[in-house]
């Protein structure tokens, strides 16, 4: 009876003869980390852990399918989310060593439907994510349809793309992570070698690894054979959070933890010859360089080097990650929406290398430390923060103490903050990615200077019109047709407003009339909408 299965299932991989045992005392590890989700009231993960030439270690969790009680196996088929990102750069690199297209090629060689921004836009900046195209999953929810809440196809997804008549930055100036780049080179694949991404991928990486279980979702109706339910938290239990769109080549692959880490030990080996290129740091302006490879990221853990990507998709979580000086692979796949595959990945790495605790550096003296206090907001999506000073440091949003590096700059694990003045700040990742804060400006505008904002306005972009109206000292900005679409703004700068992880900046004319505004939001800057009443 599959409902009797156990919940936390250990078995190996075929391997040639004379291959090492499995890693017993990781197992012990393994089951500590997902203990939370080895019940059969809950979805879980699956995991799978290889060091060197030993075998795997492969172990599920948790239920693939709460309704019909089946239990998640190591066979279980999941979706993997961002970390299918690897499959679709490695399909351009190898187009690319087949001579059929160039990294330096311009995108608009194979879509010339797409605008013409100005500049060129290389296949380069779309692996690299510095091309500065919007997400298309920040525009579709701006449209009030965020993803999950309706079908979305391959074709609906590039003619939204058609539409924008801007970037969020000129491309190959910074870096800013965006899935729409991996959508176009998921057509990309499709003109140039004459075979959807499935049918190229399934020929020239998954049948010849031997990823039996691998495939994309690009059917969602598709019935596929053992695969898990995605989930989230609802209350004291969970519903059913499933993808689905038919959009791929930025996520959607659907795989296995046993062929993830056939597809990590074949880039070990190097067996497709480019896997050198997928983890080549990306140069960008002013001599910085990211730690975003070609659809893999490229860090440090506790001072070992590590090559990964995560995942998230509707319920679906994923880790795929490799640690080659020590020979360690870690796949995880999950189907509870409520797991951080980031940290549970690391708490298997920390288990199978026995790191060294992480120190930071000691800090600085920051004597100004104090007067860098306050809100500010970021002027790509207002999200706001607040800085306060307590126990002798400058500390983030209540939580971590910033480490004074000296002079006007700052760091925490995430990155840095220098300081322009005591006003402004730049924040800066690991991956490049660059935001500029500002202090958010004290009182708020009174009734009369908010009514100049009301009104409505519309973008041919994202095809949608909003209300926006005042509520006390508040702008209310609200969705036409759809009344439980709404954003509460509140002032943040002169002709700023930010709130629900949403910014507006008013547009004047000469004689100071309000005629437009542009939104911003989490890979989505400057949507311009233009005030129609």
């Amino acid at each position: 009876m599959r409902h009797l299965l156990k919940f936390a299932v250990c078995t190996a991989l075929a391997l040639p003869a004379g291959a090492h045992a499995a890693m017993p005392d990781l197992g012990q590890s393994a089951d500590q980390v997902f203990k939370q989700w080895a019940t059969p009231s809950t979805p879980g993960c699956a995991v799978g852990m290889r060091q060197g030439e030993g075998a795997p270690l492969l172990r599920a969790y948790g239920m693939a399918d709460l309704e019909h009680g089946v239990a998640n196996t190591p066979d279980t088929v999941f979706e993997a989310g961002s970390a299918s990102k690897q499959f679709t750069a490695a399909a351009i690199l190898l187009l690319a060593r087949d001579g059929k297209l160039a990294l330096s090629d311009d995108v608009h060689k194979y879509l010339p439907a797409l605008p013409d921004y100005g500049q060129p836009m290389t296949l380069e900046h779309l692996l690299t994510h510095t091309s500065g195209l919007r997400d298309w999953g920040s525009l579709v929810e701006m449209g009030g349809w965020p993803r999950g809440t309706r079908n979305f196809s391959m074709e609906q997804a590039l003619e939204l793309v058609q539409r924008q008549r801007a970037l969020n930055f000129p491309s190959g100036q910074r870096f800013s992570y965006t899935n729409t780049g991996y959508v176009l080179l998921a057509a990309i694949v499709e003109k140039v070698s004459g075979k959807a991404l499935p049918a190229f991928t399934r020929e020239r990486l998954f049948a010849p690894l031997g990823m039996a279980h691998t495939q994309w979702r690009d059917n969602f109706r598709r019935v596929v054979a053992g695969r898990a339910i995605a989930y989230s938290a609802a209350g004291s239990g969970f519903e059913q959070d499933m993808p689905f769109e038919d959009v791929i080549g930025h996520g959607g692959l659907l795989t296995t933890v046993g062929d993830l880490l056939r597809w990590n030990q074949a880039l070990n080996e190097d067996r497709l010859g480019i896997s050198a290129q997928l983890a080549h740091k990306t140069p960008l302006p002013g001599g910085a360089v990211s730690n975003y490879g070609r659809g893999l990221g490229l860090r440090s853990y506790r001072g070992a080097s590590e090559i990964s990507h995560n995942g998230a998709t509707a319920g679906y979580r994923s880790w795929l990650g490799r640690f080659a000086q020590q020979g360690l692979s870690i796949a995880v796949l999950c189907n509870a929406g409520n797991v951080n595959p980031d940290k549970v990945a690391h708490e298997l790495a920390q288990a199978a290398l026995a790191l060294p605790p992480e120190v930071a550096p000691a800090a600085l003296a920051a004597p100004e430390a104090p007067g860098y206090a306050g809100k500010f907001f970021s002027d790509l999506d207002g999200k706001v923060i607040e800085l306060a000073y307590r126990d002798a440091s400058l500390t983030l949003d209540k939580g971590p103490a910033l480490r004074a590096l000296g002079g006007a700059a700052f760091a925490i694990r995430s990155g840095s903050f220098v300081f322009a003045d005591r006003d402004h700040f730049v924040s800066a990742s690991p991956d490049g990615e660059t935001v500029h804060y500002q202090h958010v400006a004290a009182g708020a505008p009174d009734a009369t200077a908010l009514a100049a904002f009301a009104g409505r306005y519309h973008s041919d972009e994202v095809a949608a019109t909003y209300q926006l109206s005042v509520a006390g000292k508040a702008l209310v900005f609200s969705l036409v047709g759809k009344a439980d679409w709404v954003y509460t703004l509140t002032a943040l700068a002169p002709d700023s407003f930010g709130g629900d992880d949403l910014l507006l900046r008013f547009k004047r004319d000469a004689g100071g009339h309000v005629i437009g505004l542009e939104t911003s939001s989490a890979r989505l800057f400057g949507l311009a909408f233009k005030k129609i009443d």
